[in-house]
């Protein structure tokens, strides 16, 4: 039987002559396509068509995508990290290293995570949370990767939204917002380099005047919606030559006060006592003074504890930083 059926007339000897030719006609036809007409991907990075992907999609796509952020954001780090090292572009400035196509796929993402967490807020605050939170942490890792300039605009553009838009609703979805923002703020405040991206020094010759440094408004809304322009924190460390200065010269450090060039020079620590300013000054919730309350503790507690900054002239520097708290807790001692 076995003869039989390995002879060449046999049906089975057929069968297999079909499928050898099926497939070397098939392999022929694949070595005739040139190779410029099949579509390279290989110079195309994960976090760019991410991103790009993300902006554009729509329906059930866009809606997982949100619902999962927390996983495609991380993945859009980890990619951004291994492009810098497997390309060698982490020695290069950090304005280089990203395309500009992928700033503005981020740019498009950041308004729409905004949106995203706006829309969901009355439909599922739990999701609402849940996204805004895993931008934060996306927007914290960023700035050991990008451009600090870049990645301070994104939290700006996150405050600068969400706090126009507690201005414009009632409660309870004002104080859900707000502890949305207060959120935003505390987990951006926990990267390493805290301090640093504060610039906790003044610029030279920035003392400011009483006629130039005017106060903050610390009513509800309006205390952390002006927009202001972070000095760049790229290149600073606290023990360079240039802030070997006293407490008296180190321009607004030496104020004492929350005004405007007090934020624009220490933008993450100002948002953070501006928030704390205005939900004592204009809000009874008590879940809300005491998560703005926790937020300035964490954030001593956490310099307390780093022994990065022992040396006392470090650790008068970095107290410069909250100096306007002094002023906060004076303004609302009589509702204390």
């Amino acid at each position: 039987m076995a003869a039989e059926r390995n002879k060449p007339g046999s049906p089975e000897t057929q069968k297999l002559y079909h499928i050898i030719e099926d497939v070397e006609k098939l392999s022929a036809h694949h070595q005739r396509v040139p190779v410029e007409a099949v579509p390279s991907t290989s110079n195309k990075a994960v976090h760019e068509e991410l991103a790009e992907q993300w902006v554009r999609s729509g329906g059930c796509a866009r809606e997982m995508a949100f619902l999962n952020a927390w996983f495609f954001l991380e993945l859009m780090i980890k990619s951004m990290a291994e492009y810098l090292s497997m390309t060698g572009r982490l020695y290069l400035t950090r304005r280089s290293r990203f395309s500009e196509r992928f700033v503005k796929a981020l740019d498009s993402l950041s308004c729409a995570t905004i949106a995203e967490v706006v829309t969901r807020l009355n439909k599922d605050p739990r999701q609402a949370a849940a996204i805004a939170n895993s931008w934060a942490f996306f927007v914290r890792d960023a700035f050991s990767l990008m451009d600090r300039s870049y990645v301070m605009g994104l939290v700006r553009d996150f405050n600068r939204d969400i706090s126009h838009r507690i201005s414009c609703i009632g409660e309870p979805a004002a104080t859900t917002l707000m502890l949305l923002k207060l959120d935003f703020v505390r987990i951006v405040s926990s990267h390493e380099h805290f301090v640093i991206l504060n610039l906790p020094f003044g610029p030279p010759h920035s003392v400011p005047t009483s006629s130039s440094s005017s106060s903050m408004c610390m009513s509800s809304g309006t205390a952390s919606s002006i927009t202001q322009v972070p000095l760049s924190p790229e290149s600073v460390s606290i023990t360079s030559r240039s802030t070997t200065t006293t407490l008296d010269s180190w321009g607004s450090l030496g104020s004492g006060e929350l005004s405007y060039e007090f934020r624009r020079c220490h933008y993450l620590v100002g948002l953070a006592l501006a928030d704390l300013a205005s939900v004592l000054d204009s809000s009874n919730s008590s879940v809300l003074h005491a998560r703005s309350i926790g937020l300035i503790h964490n954030l001593l507690s956490s310099h307390e504890a780093d022994s990065r900054l022992t040396d006392p002239t470090i650790r008068a520097r970095v107290a410069g930083l909250y100096l306007p708290l002094v002023t906060i807790v004076l303004d609302v001692a009589g509702q204390i």
